[in-house]
C-alpha cells in the first residue's frame, strides 16, 4: 500500500493516541486538525444541521479513540478513519429516524441514484432553480449553483468538495469506501450532473 504523507502522520498519531496521557492528548489534537472540517462538511451536505454535524464530529472522534487498538496499521486508514464517521452519522439517524440509513457499499450507492427522494434529494424532474438576485455575480451564481446541487446530490457534491480541495483518487476512494476505478468514474458522473445547475451561470460568462 503507497503511504502518502498523511496516512504517515494518521498514524503517528494514532501511535501518540494509544499511549494515552498527554501523547494522547496531541495525537487526538492532530487528527481533529486534519479530518474534523472533512468530517463536519460531510455531515452537513447529508442535511444535517450545524448543531448536530458538530456533535457528531465529536462522537467520531471519541469512538476514534476508543477504538484505536483495533486499527490494524497495515490497513487504509482514511477507510477505517471514514467508516467510524459514517457509523456515528447512521447511529444519529438510527436514534432520530431522521431519514433512512443507506448502506454506503456500491449497492447502497446505486440505491440512492435510482431513489433519489428516498434519501432527502429531489428526482431530476423536479430540479428548479431559484431567480437570481439583481446585484447577483459569477461567484455567487456559482455557490447558489452548487449549493442547489448538493441538496439533489449530497454525495456528488461531497466528492465534487474534495475534488476542488485538490485530494487525489485514492484519498477521495477511501472517503466514499469505493475502489479507484469506480471513484473515478463516480467523480466524472458528477462533473456531469452539476453542468445542470450552472447553466444559469453562463449568461455572466458573456456578459459585457
Amino acid at each position: 500500500m503507497l503511504m502518502t504523507d498523511s496516512t504517515i502522520d494518521g498514524q503517528r498519531s494514532l501511535n501518540l493516541i494509544r499511549q494515552g496521557g498527554k501523547m494522547r492528548d496531541q495525537g487526538v489534537t492532530s487528527l481533529y486538525r486534519s479530518y474534523a472540517a472533512h468530517f463536519r462538511k460531510f455531515y452537513l451536505y447529508q442535511g444535517l444541521n450545524t448543531a448536530d454535524a458538530d456533535d457528531i464530529v465529536q462522537e467520531t472522534f471519541v469512538n476514534i479513540v476508543r477504538h484505536c487498538d483495533t486499527f490494524k496499521d497495515n490497513s487504509p486508514l482514511e477507510a477505517w478513519l471514514w467508516r467510524i464517521a459514517r457509523n456515528c452519522m447512521n447511529d444519529h439517524f438510527r436514534r432520530t429516524k431522521a431519514r433512512p440509513v443507506l448502506n454506503f457499499d456500491d449497492a447502497g450507492w446505486e440505491d440512492l441514484e435510482r431513489k433519489p427522494e428516498a434519501y432527502g434529494a429531489e428526482p431530476d424532474a423536479m430540479h428548479t432553480f431559484d431567480p437570481p438576485p439583481g446585484n447577483e455575480t459569477l461567484e455567487d451564481c456559482v455557490g447558489r449553483g452548487f449549493t442547489q446541487f448538493a441538496k439533489n446530490f449530497s454525495e456528488r457534491a461531497h466528492v465534487l468538495s474534495l475534488v476542488m480541495e485538490g485530494f487525489d483518487t485514492e484519498h477521495i476512494a477511501a472517503t466514499i469506501q469505493r475502489t479507484p476505478g469506480a471513484t473515478r468514474e463516480f467523480i466524472s458522473q458528477s462533473r456531469k450532473r452539476i453542468e445542470e445547475f450552472l447553466l444559469p451561470c453562463r449568461d455572466y460568462l458573456f456578459a459585457a
